[in-house]
């Protein structure tokens, strides 16, 4: 009998584990109490290795599976072995105009929910994001400092700087086209606070 249950368990983990870790990702998004993210981890991951990972922030209006379908995005993490979490914004958005973020915390659920399905290496965690992902990906500098391996926001950056405070040091170039009429290049403290650190290379592309 202890055998037979034995082997009844080892076939219902077989059949339904690996479908139920494998649902979570890229077909679909995980879930984390009425929030989700979508992920990708790199092709020939052995399962055990641990892995860097790229968290990076949709841009107004997108979601996380445009991330993840991005050949652009997944081709860079998938030749440097690399996870890539694209965490869903909140109405498509990103909350980055006050140091409080509900986003900030939101953020560290992602990273805690992955490493469940995931063997993550918490040292070596960037951070990116692109237009209002670029701008959520500067408030996390901001907030976190030198908690992440490095930023790189893209074509967004925060508002209303006046009152600005960023922990440092930090490793964040910025890439900004010169000729984005949408958003900005970065103009105030957060450039002195970049330029200062000589970290800042702001380009066309």
């Amino acid at each position: 009998m202890l055998i037979y249950l034995v082997l009844l368990t080892t076939v219902f983990v077989s059949l339904f584990w690996p479908q139920a870790n494998a649902a979570c990702g890229k077909q679909a998004p995980c879930e984390i109490d009425g929030r989700s993210y979508n992920a990708l981890p790199p092709p020939g991951w052995d399962g055990a290795s641990p892995l860097p990972v790229l968290l990076h922030f949709h841009g107004w209006g997108r979601q996380g599976k445009n991330v993840i379908r991005n050949a652009r995005i997944t081709d860079a993490t998938a030749q440097n072995g690399m996870l890539l979490l694209a965490p869903n914004g909140l109405y498509k958005s990103w909350d980055f105009s006050n140091s409080d973020s509900r986003d900030a915390g939101f953020i560290e659920q992602v990273l805690v929910d992955a490493a469940k399905h995931w063997r993550i290496d918490r040292a070596r965690v960037y951070v990116s994001g692109f237009s209002y992902g670029g701008a959520m990906a500067w408030r996390i500098a901001c907030i976190r400092g030198d908690e992440f391996a490095g930023y790189l926001p893209i074509a967004g950056g925060l508002w209303r700087q006046s009152d600005v405070s960023c922990k440092s040091p930090v490793r964040l170039p910025h890439v900004h086209g010169l000729d984005d009429n949408v958003y900005g290049l970065p103009i105030g403290p957060l450039a002195h606070w970049t330029m200062s650190r000589r970290v800042s290379c702001c380009g066309g592309a």
